[in-house]
């Protein structure tokens, strides 16, 4: 049997991983927004962040059920 460690680390933490991304960039996009007094950059910032996150989480989605399929229970 095959063994899949690395399936198995972003199918456990994927989804937390999505969270952390997704955080992190709102952050970002603050902390520059507040260096540069834009309301659109933080607009665009945080437009760019949730859109990070969701690709991210449907990323992780896909990757759970690649991992229910191939690794034995």
């Amino acid at each position: 049997m095959k063994h899949y460690p690395a399936l198995e680390f972003a199918s456990s933490h994927g989804r937390r991983v999505a969270a952390a991304v997704g955080l992190a960039c709102g952050a970002a996009a603050v902390a520059h927004a507040l260096r540069t007094s834009s309301a659109a950059s933080l607009a665009l910032g945080l437009a760019g962040a949730t859109l990070a996150f969701l690709l991210l989480r449907v990323a992780a989605e896909v990757l759970e059920l690649v991992a229910d399929t191939l690794l034995p229970k």
